[in-house]
């Protein structure tokens, strides 16, 4: 996976079709203490790939300028790369800032009904969601600013 997303400029294409499981969660961002998975066919030697895995090799380590398609068929899919929304482009490639905002309006929302009526220990485990969800999404938003300043850099 290293490799797939290691070349800046590349238009890149991922697709799995397999078993999806759940692993338990280890850096304790899920409401419901399980990560959903990958199962791949040396899973009883390797173990399963979580999603928290699976962005930190594919999203994060990303070179600049790359645009990545992934295809998942398999149960558990749903939140397999942990992305907190979708970016859609244009004609031209650029990026709507339309998702984002609407994305960054939701985390407002929740973090507004999390705090309504106080925070107890009742509410830690959407607390943590809701961190690590912030987390992505201002980490995106990091993204696409060092992708911005690569083209200006690139143009001047």
């Amino acid at each position: 996976m290293d490799w797939l997303v290691s070349e800046p400029g590349c238009t890149l294409f991922l697709h799995y079709s397999g078993h999806g499981g759940q692993v338990e969660d280890v850096d304790s961002n899920r409401s419901t203490g399980l990560d959903d998975s990958l199962v791949p066919v040396d899973f009883e030697y390797n173990g399963q790939l979580s999603s928290t895995l699976l962005h930190q090799h594919l999203v994060t380590r990303m070179a600049p300028g790359c645009t990545l398609f992934v295809l998942m068929d398999c149960c558990h899919s749903g939140s397999a790369i942990e992305l907190p929304y979708v970016y859609r482009s244009d004609a031209d490639g650029q990026i709507s800032m339309m998702d984002n905002l609407r994305k960054g309006a939701q985390l407002v929302g929740e973090a507004q009904d999390l705090i309504q009526g106080g925070l107890n220990f009742n509410k830690m485990g959407e607390a943590r969601e809701l961190f690590a969800g912030a987390t992505s999404f201002f980490h995106g938003l990091k993204h696409i600013g060092e992708q911005e300043e690569e083209g200006l850099q690139d143009g001047a």
